[in-house]
């Protein structure tokens, strides 16, 4: 076969290297514990985490976007413990009330 010298010659590219930003890091600190906390898997968390180049320093930050969804889900996530420990107070607080008429009717 003979090379065509009109064609153009392939040369291999370089790949682009791309660095974590800080905040990237954190986050993938953020739901390694949220996936301890939870027990769900961390790699479906790491899966639905989106990153974006920063156009100045060029490293991989969260996107905004994902960063909004993140923080709503940990608020409702936060919200709903509050709940549960409230319920979890009131119950305890009924059972005292009940324990303390069961002994008070034992004595009478």
């Amino acid at each position: 076969m003979s090379s065509d010298s009109n064609s153009p010659q392939e040369t291999p590219t370089q790949p682009t290297l791309l660095k974590l930003s800080d905040d990237a890091i954190g986050m993938v600190r953020e739901l390694l514990q949220y996936s301890l906390l939870l027990n769900i898997n961390i790699v479906d968390s790491l899966k639905g985490l989106r990153l974006e180049v920063n156009p100045v320093t060029g490293n991989l930050i969260p996107s905004p976007a994902y960063v909004e969804a993140y923080n709503q889900m940990i608020q409702d996530l936060d919200a709903r413990v509050d709940e549960v420990m409230k319920r979890e107070e009131e119950l305890e607080a009924l059972a005292t009330s009940e324990e303390e008429s069961f002994d008070k009717d034992q004595v009478n």
